[in-house]
């Protein structure tokens, strides 16, 4: 067999060998017969020798040596030649870099670029041109999570650098169940120093065409890969498209970070082998590893077998003469290249023989994260083992899986943990865009200034003094200091026992979510266990002797349901208070304590670090304390003591937001980020390809200008309309079962901090806009705005309100405002334009008949009975009263316009009511803590309150109105010919100080009416008696300004809408959720009770799993709790039942999967 990258022929009696698969390279002789071989190299190539192999086993004798290219055989036995074929100088030139063990894409882009290396187009060419480092510590991944190929026949390749600053990932070949996975792609982890961050490249060796989703690429290295954000974000995702997304406003002004994937050691589910580096002998990791190492596996896959060839049994010169460790690969006669062992008795070894071991213990885990109820069988522990070691120091027996995770964020390296404090450092916005500074309350508990009393459940500090509002955090964090500690702690004692979930998948993949269904891929065992005494038995017995061989050596068994009888390496004091201490403080900052861990994507949720946190405070410690130096806190310097960091943290923290407050939807995007687009990302791989929707959260990069959060904001809206909808359904269960249980898949669970946010966000504000201006904000402050021309209410990347306030003559101006503490003239609401989701809506007078109103959709004019559906989801319906409607996104926010006739004037007028609304920008968005109004467009703010009242007038109406005012590029109302929001605006009005309240000119359509006479603020008061005491006061001021009563009856109508109580949540009956049903399907669900003791009517909804959920899917309201459906066999359905009252209130059932046969 041909070995090297060169290519050549080797000729004797009945042998015509060549690379190519299926030449004649095997030949049957009789016992006498004497053959001779003779190798001659391609054109391009040269002739190496026979058999040349750097881990050759010395003590055992070639057939052929030597590099003549002729050999002669005698055929007494079975011989096995390997003539070794090299490339010509200058086809594959070495990869010029600077430093070999931290090699940067520019290098590589270079490389690529240059015309000399563009023989270097195959992944084993390309890793012959790297650094021998690279090749002499390869960590085989036999079971990857990962875009990669990593499979027991063609396990993914990791392949490090002396000090993991530089990661190469290969899949040696294409799979069905991993698309877009290239064995001539390879996927680059570099640390940027200059950054402070892990980056992610992908290096495409030549054109490869489109796979899967993923689209055709082109030989280049693709810097920063969008794709690999999806499994290695923290939370922002680097912006291409130059419109804000989660790395802030201005795009990037915030950081964007990567981590590693790699699970705290010493166990690792997917490699081989699995636990601590070590290959016992007897299991079938040995056979594995004797079979992928064996050069004659790969006979008929020469491009695998290119690569495997250059990879080091065991780093050279890192061993002793004489160390058990020591593997070399046997040569001559039929068991040629298979590997050697210190522990193999009679080399070579083709069968592993029975484990043996120092113990015994008995187990009846079943690998389902339950106690064993089963039977018991016995596991043989310990016995003679190998360990794999790294390419850099070896320290005791701490092998290359160990060594990568302690040079990656351990004992032996600081890079990850050197990431977490530069991204904490940097870190000035909290959930909800609200300014913050972690630092002080992060070194605090870093140097021990802050400590839990669980006696108290609380969090003190030493020294005393500290006056933070602990009620916001255990509000936000969803528990107490004390729960969430238990929180924390169960979560890393899981770990041991996931390792063992993911390895007893490894080794039979029977029932595996990361394969395509249809696909057949063997386990370990399956593929070598032919190998070993036990064969191929995949039963609970042979898993269990696989997965549990380890001896409980250090630190200490594990404290799970398999009852102790796994290493678990974390130490648990100090990290486990420490890490409560962070997550308490610091994630409902918005900080993603979540993603400190290395552990691999949502395992990262298990706060697990083993034994190196110490070197996370360390660096944390250094890392805070040199930024506060660059960038100081008034009154906090070094050294930084606990007397100055306590005040500091006070202050600091001081300006907490309400604990109510509502996220914006780049918060809840940044979950996605960090949590669901591994899955849920377009990349169509499993488990998401097997199950999945149309639920592509990721954000869009797909153009410049294109608004990165609209589409995900669009998929995920419909999926979060109540607390019942399946966004919060799914992140809430308490199952791990992939994929029928909680999501984020197969847990651990999202913080309770991050559910809290999604809730929130789900629940949202109830802004208003009523009377002559009367505006209450997202978060329940009221003003007044009294400016003319339009205006955004809210704004967010699936819903825009716009509004067109109207000047009007009054006999006095309305006020003064309690909260802007003005008097100005009166404006009032005339039109409301809308954008919900692709759809425009309009609002408004008719332009030749103002005593008409007329709703627009999408610029046409729409007549409306009771509801109106919108292809893209949502409807309109009637409210009932005159001209009143309710437009309702897909997402379930609900604007309310309840408009009236004002007869004196001739014109209609409207009140404006927002429920579930989850816009922050905008004349209604909240208020940031020490402001005393929105934040204006470009993300700026104002501050607080001034004390003069000519500068209160400015900053109100001179910066934040006209900041916020409807331009002909953004307005989404519809004008008449000839007219824009230009025609509409009156920069002046309403004046400072005005004494008298009159138009000189007015808008388009509006007449100029003498006002009535102005009603004395006590009787307007009489006169709106009926209105609330909440809204008595705006009522009053526009009834005695406006001199009409009508506008009380305006709030009365408004109100008496507001108050409706939808019913109660129903429940659904059958089909249960993912049941499997024929194709004529009967729907049940119980009934909804409504506390208004309203009429309850049911709309059931059914639709593919593939579409978006719209109203389309579901029938009109009807009275019954049942509903037979024939469907399309083949297929799998969502449904759910709306419950209506038939006065705008509305709930919604769960949403349950159904198959249909």
């Amino acid at each position: 067999m041909p070995l090297g990258l060169g290519s050549g022929t080797v000729t004797g009696t009945g042998i015509n060998c060549t690379n190519i698969v299926g030449s004649d390279c095997d030949e049957t002789y009789s016992a006498s017969a004497s053959v001779t071989l003779t190798a001659t190299p391609s054109a391009g190539s040269s002739f190496q020798g026979w058999n040349v192999d750097l881990d050759a086993d010395l003590s055992s004798t070639p057939d052929c040596t030597g590099t003549t290219p002729s050999c002669t055989l005698t055929m007494g036995v079975a011989r096995s030649v390997k003539p070794v074929f090299r490339l010509a100088a200058g086809t594959v030139n070495p990869i010029p870099v600077v430093n070999t063990s931290a090699i940067t894409p520019e290098e590589i882009e270079a490389y690529l670029n240059n015309p000399a290396n563009a023989a270097t187009n195959t992944v084993a060419r390309f890793i012959s041109a790297l650094p021998a480092e690279y090749r002499a510590s390869p960590i085989l991944m036999a079971r990857s999570e990962s875009l990669q190929t990593g499979t027991a026949e063609h396990p993914r390749l990791l392949l490090s650098s002396q000090t993991a600053r530089s990661v190469f990932s290969i899949g040696p070949a294409p799979h069905a169940s991993y698309p877009g996975s290239h064995p001539d792609v390879i996927e680059y982890m570099q640390w940027d120093e200059a950054t402070k961050n892990f980056r992610f490249h992908e290096i495409i060796l030549t054109t490869i065409p489109q796979m899967g989703s993923i689209p055709p690429r082109s030989r280049h290295i693709e810097k920063d890969d969008g794709k690999c954000a999806a499994c290695h974000s923290t939370r922002n995702v680097l912006n291409l498209t130059g419109i804000p997304g989660t790395t802030g406003f201005p795009v990037g002004v915030i950081k964007t970070k990567n981590k590693p994937n790699w699970d705290p050691y010493d166990s690792w589910g997917g490699m081989l082998p699995f636990n601590r580096d070590r290959l016992y002998q007897g299991s079938v990791d040995t056979a594995a590893f004797r079979k992928l190492f064996n050069p004659w596996t790969w006979r008929t896959q020469p491009e695998v077998r290119r690569l495997i060839e250059q990879l080091r049994l065991q780093p050279p010169g890192r061993l002793p003469a004489g160390s058990p460790h020591l593997i070399t690969r046997y040569r001559g006669g039929p068991n040629d290249g298979t590997p050697r062992f210190s522990f193999d008795l009679t080399p070579p070894v083709t069968t592993e023989p029975v484990p043996s071991g120092t113990a015994t213990i008995a187990t009846a885990y079943a690998f389902n994260a339950q106690p064993g109820s089963g039977a018991l069988t016995s596991v043989t522990r310990g016995g003679p083992s190998v360990t794999l070691f790294h390419d850099s120091l070896i320290s005791g027996d701490e092998g290359r899986g160990v060594q990568l995770f302690d040079l990656l964020g351990g004992f032996d390296g600081s890079l990850n943990q050197r990431r977490i404090a530069d991204e904490l450092a940097s870190h000035r916005w909290a959930t909800g865009s609200v300014f913050v500074d972690p630092r002080p309350v992060a070194l605090a508990i870093t140097k021990g200034c802050l400590t839990i009393n669980s006696s108290l459940n609380t969090v003190q500090s030493s020294p005393s003094g500290l006056a933070v509002n602990l009620p916001f955090f255990t509000s936000r964090n969803g528990m107490g200091i004390n729960a969430l500690r238990d929180d924390t702690l169960a979560r890393t004692q899981s770990i041991p026992r996931r390792k063992a979930d993911i390895e007893k998948l490894n080794l039979s993949r029977a029932g595996d979510p990361y394969l395509m269904t249809g696909t057949t891929v063997n386990g370990l065992i399956p593929q070598y266990g032919a190998a070993t005494s036990a064969s191929t038995d995949v039963s609970l017995t042979r898993l269990r002797q696989e997965v549990f061989r380890r001896p409980i050596d250090n630190p200490a068994p594990d404290s799970t349901v398999m009852g102790g009888i796994l290493v678990d390496r974390e130490n648990y004091s100090p990290n486990t208070n420490l890490m409560a201490l962070y997550r308490y403080f610091l994630e409902p900052l918005g900080v993603s304590v979540d993603k400190w861990s290395l552990g691999v994507r949502g395992r990262s949720r298990a706060y697990g670090f083993a034994d190196v946190f110490s070197t996370y405070t360390g660096a944390l410690q250094t890392g805070l304390e040199a930024n506060l130096m660059a960038d100081p806190i008034p009154g906090l310097a070094a050294p930084f003591s606990c007397a100055s960091l306590i005040p500091a943290v006070n202050t600091t923290l001081a300006s907490l937001p309400p604990v109510g407050d509502y996220p914006t939807y780049t918060d809840v995007q940044r979950i996605f980020n960090k949590a669901c687009i591994e899955c849920h990302g377009g990349l169509d791989y499993p488990p998401y390809k097997n199950f999945g929707t149309y639920l592509n959260l990721a954000e869009d990069q797909s153009a410049p200008g294109v608004n990165p959060l609209t589409a995900s904001y669009a998929i995920a809206a419909p999926m979060a309309t109540s607390q019942t909808g399946p966004l919060f359904d799914r992140i809430t269960r308490t199952s791990e079962d992939c994929p029928n249980g909680m999501m984020p898949c197969g847990g651990p669970p999202l913080s309770q901090t991050d559910v809290e946010t999604i809730r929130r966000w789900i629940i949202g504000g109830n802004p208003s806009l009523w009377g002559d201006p009367h505006l209450t904000t997202m978060d329940g402050v009221r003003y007044d705005f009294q400016g003319a021309g339009e205006y955004v209410l809210l704004r967010d990347p699936g819903l825009e309100l716009q509004a067109r306030h109207t000047p009007v003559q009054t006999e006095q101006p309305v006020g003064p405002d309690p909260h802007t503490g003005l008097t100005a003239c009166a404006s009032i609401t005339t039109a409301v334009a809308v954008r919900v989701g692709p759809h425009r809506v309009s609002y408004q007078m008719n332009a030749e008949k103002p005593e008409l109103l007329v709703l627009r959709v999408d610029g046409k004019p729409v007549s409306l009975d009771k509801e109106l559906l919108l292809p893209a989801g949502g409807r309109i319906t009637s409210t009932g009263t005159t001209g009143g409607i309710r437009i309702e996104s897909a997402g379930g926010t609900r604007i309310t316009v309840t408009t009236d006739w004002w007869a004196h004037y001739g014109l209609w007028y409207m009140n404006i009511d927002v429920r579930q609304a989850r816009a922050r920008e905008g004349l209604l968005g909240p208020i940031a803590p020490g402001n005393w109004l929105p934040v204006l467009p470009d993300g700026s703010q104002l501050g607080a309150r001034p004390s003069d009242l000519g500068d209160r007038y400015v900053g109100l109406y001179e910066k934040f109105g006209e900041s916020w005012r409807v331009t002909k590029d953004t307005s989404l109302f519809d004008y008449a010919s000839g007219y824009s929001p230009e025609s509409y605006t009156l920069r002046e009005w309403p004046g400072y100080k005005a004494d008298s309240c009159r138009i000189e000119k007015a808008p388009p359509g509006i007449p100029v009416v003498e006002p009535l006479k102005a009603i004395p603020l006590e009787q307007a008061e009489a006169l709106c008696k009926g209105v609330s005491k909440e809204r008595l006061r705006d009522c009053a001021q526009d009834v005695a300004a406006t001199g009409d009563p009508v506008f009380a009856k305006t709030f009365v109508t408004t109100e008496k809408l507001g108050r409706n109580l939808a019913p109660e949540t129903l429940e659904l009956v059958t089909p249960k959720e993912n049941a499997i049903t024929s194709s004529s399907v009967t729907f049940e669900w119980k009934d909804a009770y409504d506390k208004d003791g309203d009429a309850v009517v049911y709309r059931h909804c059914v639709w593919s799993v593939n579409t978006r959920f719209t109203y389309a899917a579901c029938t009109k309201g009807v009275p019954e709790q049942s509903r037979t459906v024939k469907l399309e066999g083949g297929r799998d359905y969502f449904w759910k039942v709306l419950a209506e009252d038939g006065r705008g209130g509305t709930t919604e059932s769960r949403t349950w999967r159904v198959t249909v046969k």
